[in-house]
């Protein structure tokens, strides 16, 4: 099985083999329904397509580095980025624009 084979050939940017394998394993195994993993392939390479993640976070940095706090969703765990974001409000610091990215 392949992206190509899913009629999504872009998606394959998007992943990493073992990720790659971890989808077609789940469609294999009937885990996921191969339309619906489909559409939702199709929805994350038009959203790679249209959202430059890099240039907003140059962007946030720029305009308020005090107030943006990066936190890369795919390093950290749900729990660990509510621990990050309970520890920036901890210190009184209110004022701080959550981004999250990949």
């Amino acid at each position: 099985m392949s992206f190509s084979a899913l009629g999504i050939p872009e998606a394959s940017s998007l992943f990493t083999f073992a990720e790659a394998q971890e989808i077609f394993t789940g469609i294999k195994t009937g885990i996921y329904q191969h339309t619906e993993v489909s559409q939702r392939l199709k929805i994350l390479v038009e959203e790679n397509i249209n959202y430059d993640s890099e240039a907003t976070k140059i962007a946030l940095q720029a305009i308020a580095p005090q107030q943006t706090l990066l936190l890369d969703t795919t390093k950290f765990t749900p729990q660990q980025i509510a621990q990050k974001l309970l520890n920036i409000l901890d210190i009184g610091n209110t004022n701080v624009i959550n981004v999250c990215y990949k």
